[in-house]
């Protein structure tokens, strides 16, 4: 995230009748993302979004970076891939803009590589 790497192994995936979630949880920086559908996929490509709506080629998706939450900057632009890592999900985000959640001016980029657990 803007310049600084962040390496963790403390994943967390929960997985819901309606929806998979999965992210690195820290109250200061972390990255959190969750999809549409009840398993975290293999393959594909999805949608960054910021908004409320159902869509199985969706993925909302959040970050805190400095204690500050941010949201991406261009709804339905930017995408993650899925990638099949051993029977294990792999996700991918090349460097995305997110903007401040709170303080819309503020903003970082980030990218990030996610292995299941």
């Amino acid at each position: 995230m803007n310049g600084e790497e962040f390496s963790s192994n403390k994943t967390q995936v929960d997985f819901q009748k309606e929806y998979a979630s999965f992210g690195v949880y820290d109250l200061e920086n972390d990255l959190h993302m969750s999809f549409d559908f009840p398993y975290l996929p293999l393959s594909g490509y999805f949608l960054i979004t910021n908004s409320g709506l159902s869509n199985s080629s969706y993925v909302h998706m959040g970050v805190h970076y400095n204690g500050n939450f941010y949201n991406v900057k261009n709804d339905l632009a930017n995408f993650v891939t899925a990638e099949n890592n051993g029977g294990k999900s792999k996700i991918i985000m090349d460097p995305t803009w997110f903007k401040g959640y709170f303080e819309p001016n503020d903003s970082v980029l980030v990218s990030c590589e996610f292995n299941e657990p």
